[in-house]
């Protein structure tokens, strides 16, 4: 019986002390938003354009580099304020634009998957719903919907701020 008390106490003695002696391990959780905008910050460029009505085929729209519409570059802030910005391209649609098209701010629900921010070639100061197809670390695909179809967007990465 002594055999037992004594090793019980060693083992009450000694297994704290392993323990403490550890780092401990805070996991640090991974949200869709940071997906979107890195750890500072997440510059990314629309890519694609689809219209999706029903019982139609998909149209694609042509999306080019030197359009003035699409070389703009959106930028995801991951600070407190959720800011976003819409940065011109090297070409603008008006000599009389400056270097931001939009400052505003972006939200994200996990819950609906729904990120609203303001899309310029949509609306310029609304900051419309778009339902997240899927978000990869350099690829966003996003819908918004009309009656009767939806317009699918899809953003590359091109620049993340750590």
């Amino acid at each position: 019986m002594k055999r037992i008390r004594l090793s019980a106490y060693i083992t009450c003695l000694l297994l704290p002390a392993l323990f403490s002696c550890r780092e401990q391990f805070e996991p640090e959780p991974f949200t869709y938003s940071q997906l979107l905008t890195g750890k500072v910050s997440k510059t990314w460029r629309l890519t694609g354009i689809s219209i999706l009505e029903d019982g139609a085929p998909t149209q694609n729209i042509p999306v080019q580099d030197n359009d003035c519409a699409f070389d703009d570059r959106y930028v995801f802030y991951a600070n407190e304020e959720k800011k976003f910005e819409v940065q011109n391209g090297a070409t603008k649609c008006d000599e009389s634009e400056g270097d931001i098209v939009v400052t505003d701010i972006w939200a994200f629900s996990n819950a609906n998957a729904t990120l609203e921010m303001i899309l310029p070639i949509l609306s310029i100061d609304t900051r419309l719903p778009f339902i997240v197809k899927s978000l990869k670390d350099d690829r966003l695909s996003m819908e918004i919907f009309f009656d009767g179809g939806s317009y699918r967007f899809v953003l590359q990465a091109v620049k993340t701020q750590d």
